[in-house]
């Protein structure tokens, strides 16, 4: 009997080990969201509200209040104050408006294509990857790559109806989501935003999340109270009124 190669046994083991340790995209996205709380936790909120501090660069910072929410229907609203000056912005599926009352704009106005499209890849308080296939997206694992001195899994959600892409960093060991990519059209223009996370809290209500969520740009956002299924008032997304002009 002659020898057994060395090479042939390497080809054999990896072929018996291969199946058992490969993870497919469900098996990923199952452990992201076991590590985030359970999907039973995040399937149970209905909108989230966000309190903290958002350093723009230069020394500024700005705090802040962002509320997300799916009912009655979906919606973002963000307030801040910056210069001691009050902003808002508001976002639906059918509308979207801002007061920034900067170099003499004190009234409401309608908000640009771009800034409201980013703020609605915002309005799936699950993630668009909850229950993706019943929403109509789809997910690819592109493999894993290094994201500064982590390794990570790499994944490409398509959304539904051409609304964009978002590619996920997750982290091969804790399977917490490290950063992630939006890309999306305005105007036929490719807009990029990418944000990055860190220091994941567990929150009373059981799920784990970021402290922080900082963009390549120079700005970060550091979140200091999260309120979870707080009633959302409906009006909150309704642009108010101009003021009237005073009579002389």
């Amino acid at each position: 009997m002659k020898p057994f190669s060395p090479i042939l046994l390497l080809l054999l083991l990896s072929a018996f080990a291969g199946p058992a340790t490969a993870q497919s995209v469900d098996d990923i996205i199952d452990k992201v969201y076991a590590a985030k709380g359970g999907k039973d936790k995040w399937a149970g909120i209905h909108s989230i509200r966000y309190t903290g501090k958002m350093y723009l660069g230069l020394g500024m910072s700005a705090p802040f209040s962002l509320t997300v929410t799916n009912q009655p229907a979906n919606g973002l609203y963000n307030e801040f104050t910056v210069m001691e000056r009050v902003c808002k912005q508001a976002v639906t599926n059918t509308s979207a408006w801002q007061q920034m009352p900067f170099n003499g704009k004190r009234q409401p106005e309608a908000m640009d294509a771009e800034a409201a499209a980013l703020l609605r890849l915002s309005f799936d308080i699950q993630e668009p990857l909850y229950q993706y296939k019943q929403k109509g997206h789809s997910v690819a694992l592109l493999g894993k790559e290094k994201l500064e001195d982590d390794e990570v899994y790499k994944l490409k959600l398509t959304l539904s109806q051409n609304m964009g892409i978002v590619y996920y960093y997750v982290h091969t060991k804790n399977y917490l989501i490290l950063a992630d990519e939006k890309v999306f059209k305005v105007k036929g223009k490719e807009v990029r935003d990418k944000t990055f996370y860190k220091d994941y809290v567990q929150h009373a209500y059981g799920i784990w999340y970021p402290i922080t969520a900082s963009s390549e740009g120079s700005t970060e956002m550091t979140y200091t109270k999260v309120e979870i299924n707080l009633p959302v008032d409906a009006k909150l997304f309704e642009m108010p009124p101009p003021p009237q002009k005073k009579q002389k």
